[in-house]
């Protein structure tokens, strides 16, 4: 919270305590105004470990007192009651040992809400926060949601998310998930949570460093560390031999040569199996057919997403060890321009024997596919 002492908020700040603070410890003034505790932390270092206490003290209503022996600054419990209804306001009460934070209507309280909820602590904290998952849920919101929200969260500020900023972000305190049962449902959430957060990274990736070549490294080493995965990489010479001239067309201007990624799970003794062909365009500048510079050109880094999903799907089912047997095929270019690359009318045969004609080479990602998939109903 801010607290404004003898004015409002546009003439005080934190540095008006000091100044207001006697030999005795009081604080006279009345409180105006409350905002997050953040503000004092970095307007007031000194406060930097102070507790909030919620309290019957028998000061009065409009008084603050701050005790600097036990490091504590003691609100009357008027306004704590006051704030305590506020939404998104977090209360601290050291003698009980509990933080509450006020959600609004409890049947109003959906996901987006909570995502909120959980962000602003994660991101704003200044405690050590342990949340209790419990409690956050109702007929809208499962444990499951929560322990995911959170998962996606807490990677956002201290994963290992792409980022190569030179400015050091701020360390914040850690914050905790409280979970009363640990299942086997509890640890799927955690992997499917961590695949998704890894995918993120994949997407986030800059196109000058997850190329063609460094994403087959990264699937390679995947599936080493894996050993119910099987995987198969082809390359440009045995894309020519099964006829996947699709493929090899969009990849013309590109200066790594296309990779195709197969990826294989055998969970069940069942001949039935299930492929996932995942687009895998490391960037797409819509080739002679150029997208139009500025937005349309932003983010065709993320074309490649069919394609980290599809392996990353593929690894958790294998992690889960479902009884089914399941494969994914990711071809991996990307869609360029040079003296090489493929012309608006170039006319190709695909591997299923059909002459196609490349009318636009911003039609990469159905060329590729068209090709992935007639190898995945043959092979």
């Amino acid at each position: 919270f801010r607290i404004v002492v003898n004015g409002n908020a546009d003439n005080h700040n934190f540095k008006d305590i000091k100044k207001l603070v006697k030999p005795n410890g009081n604080i006279e003034g009345k409180i105006v105004e409350f905002i997050q505790w953040t503000e004092l932390f970095e307007l007031y270092p000194e406060f930097k470990n102070t507790t909030v206490l919620i309290t019957n003290s028998p000061y009065d209503n409009d008084t603050v007192k701050y005790a600097p022996s036990s490091n504590k600054i003691i609100i009357n419990k008027k306004y704590c009651d006051e704030y305590a209804k506020k939404e998104n306001y977090i209360l601290d009460n050291p003698e009980k040992e509990i933080s509450t934070i006020y959600l609004g209507s409890k049947a109003n309280f959906d996901l987006n809400k909570l995502i909120s909820i959980l962000r602003l602590i994660v991101n704003h904290n200044e405690r050590i926060y342990q949340i209790d998952a419990s409690t956050f849920t109702n007929k809208k919101i499962t444990i499951d949601d929560v322990t995911k929200n959170f998962i996606y969260i807490w990677y956002e500020v201290y994963g290992k998310q792409f980022n190569l900023k030179t400015k050091k972000i701020k360390d914040n305190l850690p914050t905790y998930l409280l979970i009363n049962k640990f299942d086997a449902k509890f640890n799927e959430d955690i992997l499917i949570a961590s695949q998704m957060c890894e995918i993120k990274t994949l997407q986030d990736s800059a196109p000058n460093i997850l190329t063609i070549n460094k994403f087959i490294k990264y699937i390679q080493n995947l599936c080493k560390k894996n050993d119910f995965l099987k995987l198969t990489i082809l390359d440009k010479k045995e894309l020519q031999k099964l006829n996947m001239n699709l493929i090899i067309g969009v990849n013309q201007g590109s200066e790594e040569d296309v990779k195709v990624a197969i990826i294989e799970y055998k969970g069940s003794i069942s001949k039935e199996k299930t492929t996932f062909v995942g687009k895998g365009i490391m960037f797409d500048s819509g080739g002679y057919n150029l997208k139009t510079p500025g937005k349309y050109m932003l983010d065709m880094k993320y074309d490649m997403s069919g394609a980290a999903i599809s392996i990353l799907l593929v690894d958790t089912i294998a992690k889960l060890k479902i009884k089914k047997n399941v494969s994914c095929i990711v071809p991996l270019t990307d869609n360029m321009i040079d003296s090489l690359a493929q012309l608006p009318e170039s006319i190709w045969t695909s591997m299923s024997g059909k002459s196609v004609e490349v009318a636009n080479t911003d039609a990469e990602g159905r060329l590729i596919l068209a090709d992935a998939i007639t190898y995945a109903a043959k092979k």
